[in-house]
């Protein structure tokens, strides 16, 4: 392998001055033929012609030769390689030994002149075997790290063993570098100048084993003064070398050369570079840097990422170890943004090599991402320029990516031959207080969370943001295909305006759990959804022609996209969105590639304000069992607008018999109470399914019950569910019987003891039940609640359920004897002494607290005395009924 540049010189002396003084210990010739013979031997060895202008012996307690004005590689232009003077003390011990060493060598005025031709070849010889690679002429097999191995190289000739004395010394020396092969045409000159410095492996030196300065002089004519430092500790190699205020524009062209004609580079630098080398084959390149008035731009794909920075610090380790090169620990800090960097390269380093790079960059602005998002391959680039086009503030915390694949693929994408990222690379980013343009008024701000795209795939992760002024649950979604989502036509991405937050979601979440332990909450089977249209900002594109199913759980929800169509492309996945003080959604999506089809028609106008509803549909319940409200089939359609769900058309088979039909209305606007207006009609329903629904507990009554009404209010968490509405319900009942245990019934029985036939019967038949209850914000009143068989109650009065306690203000009528009342009925004049509720009864008036009000027998009103004071059980008619929906009724109270 060819020897490093700085063994050039060195070797030089060593041959002029070993080759002369043995020739002249030898034979004894004269100083001219000492001349030529050492021209000779040295024109073979440097492989260029020599020539000396004299040599001499001097003689003294040791063997000293000096030679001046020594040339090589001759050019028009002026020597390769030449010396003004040099001089070597021999080992004399040596010399009887029969082996030369040098004990000391001072080269004065030496210069190294390196020349770089139009044609790019290099010149002097030396430089040009090193281009070549090995010394036998073979290419270099790995000429990216000819760098890092002549660093390895220069570090193991210089500080392992002498290189060619025990000491040398160089005085008043330079290198030259002049580059013909520029852009520009103009030749590129900058140079070392006035290198001075001592390289010492003596046993007993107390100074370190190479300490050299010098002057770095740029094309612009800059002097930078220059060190290095050469250590040996242990097996262990260490050379440094530090500069102050480097300028960096004269690099531009290698930077250029390496990156692109794009590349740019400009600034200063002023720091350490230090390779340490332990095992051949091995070795730590380490970089610590200042840079200022740094201004550099890197072509990468089919764009560049410009960086500038007053002031920036660099540092970076590379590894070179047989089996792999390593960067580790790169980091560039500048004003505005810092870079880290690592990676791992397979050895030897060919294009079939496997190479995983990671890069991130702290604190970008967005004008910096948009660089980095131009350098994409074509699909990528599309689909994120188009999501970041509607960012109009906000921050980048961290933006990066990795990947492994082979060194040619890695250049195919930083030359931007590629047109989708190879598989496995993934790009992340992390975003802080971003806000994004949305459609109309509204407003998509703090939007902060982290993102990872790799090859169409999209994952973004705890992601929080703020709609107009509602905090949203924070969302972490995936989405595969989204590249497709850009390739539909235009007018299927307009979102329509019109959608508004919807905080009531809160309360009506809370209604439907019901408190914790506790089963008064509504529970609901699964809801599958037809989603003719939904325009929502959140939701960035329309979303057509969907199909969903929604599950609950303990949790919350979970959600199946079966199919549909967003931003015109299909897709397909589901949702979780788990409930709690801080609610959280997880969205997976699959999108596929967009498809031809009609445009849906136009929504239809709301029935009440004539604008169209942002979501619309249809959706159908699975069958409800183990509920008051049990059905088979559940259907209907839904709309929202601004922030008002309408349910109409409502159908449902009830379970066991009965049908149900309605509308509904609910108000989503507040965080803290529902407004509804329902309208509901039940025909022949079950009343043993249904009587819990009024309170009646489990098998309690049987028989066919109706119902209609309608009710309006708002339907606030923790309050009694019918403490806000307004509105009226009919209530009837046929043919059916109400078991004894009933309040009012056992009250009747124990009362009527002895004279009641009926106080024996475990249940009681009843013809009808009639009820025309009216609701007002809490008070629930009947003119004439009346149940018809052979025990007839008549109730008239108030309830207030939204006091506390809640009370009663009512008056009930017992009567017994149905058939005496009928016989009696039929005689002529008899029956204009009885009323048409009957003959034997009486009334008693109820008012106070509902759980212990005060019952007291209207005795003037009563048609038969002696019925017993204690019949004080008419009022629980009244409290059953204020508890519809509650779930408050007690079961088996006597």
């Amino acid at each position: 392998m060819r020897r490093a540049l700085i063994r050039i010189v060195t070797v030089l002396v060593l041959f002029l001055t070993a080759l002369a003084g043995g020739y002249l210990l030898s034979s004894g010739l004269a100083q001219e033929a000492l001349r030529v013979e050492v021209e000779t031997q040295l024109a073979r060895v440097l492989r260029g012609p020599v020539s000396i202008e004299s040599v001499r012996l001097i003689p003294g307690l040791g063997l000293a030769v000096e030679g001046r004005n020594i040339e090589v590689y001759p050019d028009p232009d002026g020597p390769g390689l030449s010396a003004e003077w040099a001089r070597v003390e021999i080992d004399l011990l040596s010399l009887l030994l029969g082996r030369i060493r040098l004990d000391e060598l001072w080269v004065e005025g030496a210069h190294l002149r390196i020349v770089r031709r139009a044609d790019g070849s290099w010149f002097p010889y030396p430089m040009a075997a090193l281009g070549r690679g090995s010394g036998d002429g073979a290419p270099d097999p790995e000429p990216a790290l000819f760098l890092v191995r002549a660093c390895e190289r220069v570090t193991r000739e210089l500080v392992e063993d002498a290189l060619v004395a025990d000491h040398l010394e160089v005085r008043r020396s330079r290198v030259s570098w002049t580059d013909h092969r520029t852009r520009s045409g103009r030749p590129l000159r900058m140079g070392v100048e006035a290198i001075n410095g001592t390289l010492d492996h003596r046993f007993f030196s107390d100074a370190p084993e190479l300490a050299l300065r010098a002057t770095f002089r740029g094309d612009d004519g800059a002097a930078i003064p220059i060190e290095a430092e050469g250590r040996r500790q242990g097996d262990v190699l260490r050379l440094t070398l530090s500069a102050t205020g480097l300028p960096l524009g004269g690099f531009e062209t290698y930077v250029r050369e390496a990156l692109g004609p794009e590349a740019a580079l400009a600034g200063e630098l002023s720091g350490v570079v230090a390779y340490q080398t332990g095992d051949p084959g091995t070795g730590f390149l380490e970089i610590d840097w200042i840079a200022r008035n740094l201004a550099v731009a890197v072509p990468l794909g089919n764009g560049r990422i410009p960086v500038e920075s007053a002031q920036a610090a660099i540092q970076a380790r590379l590894e070179l170890h047989p089996s792999r090169l390593r960067l580790r620990q790169a980091r560039f800090d500048g004003e505005q943004a810092r870079l880290r960097l690592s990676g791992v390269i397979e050895r030897p380093l060919r294009d079939v090599s496997r190479a995983r790079l990671e890069t991130e960059i702290l604190g970008a602005p967005f004008a910096v991402v948009e660089h980095f998002v131009d350098a994409l391959p074509a699909s990528d680039r599309d689909a994120l320029e188009q999501i970041f086009e509607e960012v109009q503030s906000g921050e980048i915390v961290r933006i990066g990516g990795s990947g492994t694949t082979s060194i040619s693929e890695w250049r195919r994408l930083l030359d931007g031959e590629l047109s989708t990222l190879p598989r496995g690379f993934v790009l992340g980013a992390e975003i802080r207080d971003v806000s994004l343009s949305t459609a109309g008024r509204d407003r998509l701000t703090d939007v902060a969370g982290t993102l990872a795209w790799s090859r169409d795939r999209i994952s973004i992760e705890s992601t929080s943001a703020r709609w107009n002024d509602t905090v949203l649950p924070e969302l972490s979604f995936q989405i595969v295909g989204v590249s497709h989502l850009f390739k539909g036509p235009q007018r299927e991405r307009l979102v329509r305006e019109g959608a508004q937050p919807l905080p009531g979601l809160v309360p009506l979440g809370e209604l439907l759990r019901g408190e914790e332990g506790s089963d008064a909450g509504i529970g609901f089977p699964t809801v599958r959804l037809e989603i003719l249209e939904l325009h929502h900002t959140v939701s960035r594109f329309p979303l057509v022609e969907s199909r969903l199913s929604i599950r609950p759980t303990e949790r919350g929800l979970e959600v199946d996209i079966h199919d549909g169509t967003w931003g015109g492309a299909p897709i397909s996945g589901e949702a979780v969105w788990v409930r709690g003080p801080e609610p959280r959604i997880r969205l997976s999506v699959k999108v596929g590639p967009p498809r031809a089809r009609s445009a849906p028609p136009g929504p239809p106008p709301s029935a009440e304000s004539g604008a169209a509803p942002w979501m619309r549909g249809r959706f159908e319940v699975d069958p409800l069992r183990d509920s008051p409200a049990a059905f088979h089939t559940l259907t209907g359609s839904f709309a929202v607008e601004g922030s008002t769900v309408y349910l109409s058309d409502v159908n449902a088979e009830l379970d066991p018999v009965g049908t149900l039909t309605g509308h509904l209305r609910v108000d989503l606007s507040s965080p803290d109470d529902l407004g509804i207006a329902l309208a509901i009609e039940i025909e022949e329903g079950d009343l043993s399914r249904l009587g819990g629904l009024f309170g009646l507990p489990d098998g309690i009554a049987q028989g066919t019950v109706g119902l209609t009404g309608s009710l309006e209010g708002p339907l606030r968490p923790g309050s009694p569910p019918l403490s806000g509405l307004e509105g009226f319900v009919s209530v009837r009942a046929r043919d059916g019987q109400i078991r004894q245990r009933l309040p009012l019934l056992a009250a009747v029985a124990q009362a009527t003891e002895g004279f009641n036939p009926l106080s024996e019967r475990e249940s009681v038949a009843f013809e009808s039940i009639d009820a025309d209850l009216e609701f007002s914000k809490g008070r629930i009143s009947t003119k004439d609640l009346r149940l018809e068989g052979p025990v007839r109650v008549f109730v008239t009065g108030e309830l207030d359920v939204a006091s506390d306690p809640e009370t009663i203000d009512a008056v009930a009528g017992v009567f017994l004897f149905r058939q005496a009342d009928r016989t009696l009925g039929r005689i002529p004049l008899v029956n204009v002494l009885f009323s048409d509720k009957g003959m034997v009864g009486a009334y008693y008036a109820i008012r106070g607290p509902l759980a212990e009000p005060e019952v007291d027998s209207l005795a003037v009103r009563s048609i038969v005395e002696g019925i017993p004071d204690v019949v004080k059980s008419p009022f629980k008619v009244l409290k059953i009924l204020s508890q519809v929906g509650r779930g408050e009724a007690k079961r088996d109270e006597p």
